[in-house]
């Protein structure tokens, strides 16, 4: 099983003879020794001494393999040289959080995660996944006949990461227009409160509100464009958000409903690597229907108006 670990990884990684290998949590260099040949060079960390003195022993007369005895995350700092690939090896308790992070700042290509808890694992993915890097399969491996154990190598790509493109949205509808213009991009909703301030006029809360949304994601990355965007309706001056219930829900489509009103959407777009910050806000008229309680609430039974500002949106067939 253990070389079928190896191929898998191989496989997954893609080395090439010019490339560096990082092998964190190294063992007593199984890894190392199996990877040596496909690489230019190996370095192999390991906190345990007697482990280290097993892997000098295990990968003597490999002249390519580096050893490193200390904690990974102390030792990933001070590596000789930047790693084009790594794998990642930690015992049940998953990676120190020091290790991921430094991970993600030296920036390999690929990583291939080797695992025996599931729990830790899709921890220490979430972090990877939410930094710079995307999960491209998770491949199970039967190490431990008759038990519930199984291993895991889970590969991960980082993403041209100058260029990306991050929505700081969950809304169904933003990532539906970003997906119908062809447009690669990550999710990465940012959950802020959405409160007015007393006396701020809609377009000034609609930018607020992207702003405080998009600075909310950029915080969490060191580079490329985040994009926000808040909408709300307005109707004789009043702002409509989104509705607290279906009670709210029912009002607000009471109100707006055989009337004109518009529809303003704040949006901001930050260059995480320049500073840069662009927000602007544009206000569309809309013309409602006069349409029936009865057909307001078959929508409200539907749950569709519950995230939508104005409890409706223009391209629902209910109205």
């Amino acid at each position: 099983q253990t070389v079928q670990v190896v191929q898998v990884i191989r496989q997954a990684l893609e080395a090439k003879e010019t490339d560096v290998l990082l092998d964190a949590y190294c063992g007593v260099g199984t890894f190392a020794v199996l990877m040596a040949p496909y690489v230019r060079k190996v370095i192999a960390i390991e906190e345990s001494s007697a482990a280290v003195s097993d892997a000098r022993l295990n990968t003597g007369g490999v002249a390519n393999i580096e050893l490193v005895l200390g904690k990974t995350e102390d030792v990933l700092s001070t590596l000789s040289e930047k790693p084009d690939v790594a794998i990642l090896d930690p015992p049940r308790a998953g990676c120190h959080p020091r290790t991921i992070e430094t991970l993600i700042e030296l920036a390999p290509p690929k990583i291939a995660y080797v695992s025996c808890d599931a729990e830790t694992l899709g921890r220490d993915l979430k972090l990877l996944c939410e930094s710079a890097y995307t999960l491209r399969q998770v491949v199970p491996l039967d190490m431990f006949p008759q038990t519930h154990h199984v291993e895991c190598v889970a590969l991960l790509t980082r993403n041209d990461s100058a260029n990306q493109l991050i929505l700081a949205s969950g809304s169904p509808r933003r990532r539906e227009l970003l997906t119908g213009a062809g447009m690669d991009f990550r999710v990465v909703p940012s959950d802020i409160p959405e409160d007015p301030l007393p006396g701020e006029p809609p377009a000034k809360m609609a930018e607020r509100l992207s702003l405080e949304k998009a600075q909310a994601v950029a915080a969490r990355f060191k580079d490329g464009f985040v994009v926000a965007a808040d909408s709300m309706v307005v109707h004789d001056g009043r702002a409509y958000g989104k509705p607290e219930d279906a009670d709210d829900a029912r009002r607000m489509l009471r109100e707006l409903r055989n009337t004109r009103h518009q529809v303003v959407t704040g949006i901001t777009v930050i260059d995480v690597a320049g500073g840069r910050v662009l927000t602007d806000s544009l206000a569309s008229d809309v013309v409602i229907r006069d349409f029936s309680d009865a057909e307001i609430d078959a929508s409200i039974a539907t749950g569709t108006p519950m995230d939508k500002a104005g409890a409706y949106a223009v391209q629902d067939e209910d109205f």
